[in-house]
């Protein structure tokens, strides 16, 4: 069964956002969560996620 994406239903404010884990970057189309993590000299990895 598959069912229609309608959108997130909550928006985070700016003061939200400073209680939560991570950093938040302002894009072109809305607003980005992110988190750095792992050794400096580490391999980096990208993890996307999709809806």
């Amino acid at each position: 069964m598959s069912f229609p994406y309608l959108g997130e239903s909550k928006e985070l404010s700016d003061e939200t956002r400073a209680e939560l884990p991570g950093e938040f970057i302002q894009l072109s189309d809305g607003v980005t969560h992110y988190e750095v993590a792992g050794p400096q000299d580490g391999q980096p990895v990208v993890l996307v996620h999709g809806f």
